[in-house]
């Protein structure tokens, strides 16, 4: 198996509660943090660059967005989403 044989899915819908919310858009040396995650993973000669959003997401150049549904859901439907 190779890179170029294998889709990257980012799941990039967290709610961030565990540090009081919005982790996704916080501002990191001046853009949003899941910018810099996706950025690096971009990079990746992957397939597809999938990434799992919510309403919240911020832009995710090179990813395709694909929305969470239910908002609110848990991570295994994050991953369900990303993987179909």
């Amino acid at each position: 198996m190779s890179f170029e044989d294998t889709a990257l899915i980012l799941l990039a819908a967290g709610r961030g509660t565990r540090i009081g919310g919005g982790k996704l858009g916080a501002d990191l040396g001046g853009k949003p943090l899941a910018r810099h995650a996706a950025d690096r993973l971009a990079a990746l000669p992957f397939s597809h660059h999938i990434a799992v959003c919510s309403a919240t997401t911020p832009d995710l150049p090179g990813f395709t967005r694909v929305p969470l549904i239910p908002a609110d859901g848990p991570l295994s439907a994050s991953i369900a989403t990303g993987v179909r």
